[in-house]
């Protein structure tokens, strides 16, 4: 790590907890300084709270990239659209700008709502998030830390994903933009990123061969994927002074 590294602010899936990018961070501490943003396991946040909770952990007086991942895509698009001359770049993984589900889906999400008092099913845990091959312990992992979360707090994030609308502030974002994409993402289709391809045509677009949770399932290549992106911006950005 370099005095000139910029901050790597890391914005949580679903579960708000930051614990599933421990093996990410790995890859990354000895190079970037880390933040890791996390949520309320038991408060219901919509997601103009949760833009505020996260702007409140931004830097004020040093460089650094937002990443964010998955549910957290929204939030990490409405702080890049906000003048900020520390943001260096945004980088989105799994991310959407308007819901990646049908619209009228909210409607009966709360009848799910016992459904989220269950565990997660193993199958369902590998069919929809890190793959079929995924070793025991990640899944073991990721079946804990969602179990960790209440669950009415989880059907309501996932209300906010079926309707929320960043379209308009993506437009207004103006920092250097990777988009890292998992090849077999069941939850972010293709439509997906390519709203956000025709909304900024810069983006750089990274594919990983992977499920949803990519940088769970492939923390290293992800890793070599931010730490590209990254060294090219300090190549081409002033530090801040």
């Amino acid at each position: 790590m370099t005095p000139s590294s910029p901050r790597l602010v890391l914005l949580p899936g679903m579960d708000g907890t930051g614990t599933l990018f421990e093996t990410f961070v790995q890859e990354l501490a000895s190079e970037f300084p880390i933040t890791i943003v996390q949520y309320p396991r038991d408060r219901k946040l919509t997601y103009p709270a949760i833009v505020e909770l996260v702007r409140s952990s931004l830097p004020t007086n040093e460089p650094y990239i937002l990443l964010a991942e998955s549910f957290s895509t929204p939030v990490a698009i409405v702080c890049a659209a906000l003048y900020d001359s520390c943001l260096r770049g945004l980088i989105l993984c799994a991310g959407f700008a308007s819901t990646p589900g049908p619209r009228w889906l909210w409607r009966v999400v709360p009848l799910l709502t016992p459904v989220f008092f269950l565990p997660l099913p193993v199958a369902v845990s590998k069919w929809l998030l890190i793959g079929s091959t995924a070793p025991e312990h990640l899944v073991t992992t990721v079946r804990s830390v969602i179990a960790g979360v209440q669950p009415r707090v989880l059907v309501q994030r996932l209300q906010a994903v079926l309707t929320c609308d960043v379209r308009r502030e993506l437009r207004q974002t103006t920092v250097p933009f990777l988009y890292i994409r998992a090849s077999r993402d069941k939850l972010i289709h293709l439509r997906s990123v390519e709203e956000i391809q025709s909304i900024r045509p810069d983006v750089l677009i990274s594919v990983v061969e992977g499920s949803h949770l990519i940088l769970q399932e492939h923390p290293r290549v992800s890793a070599e994927k931010v730490k590209a992106f990254i060294y090219q911006l300090r190549l081409e950005v002033p530090e801040v002074v």
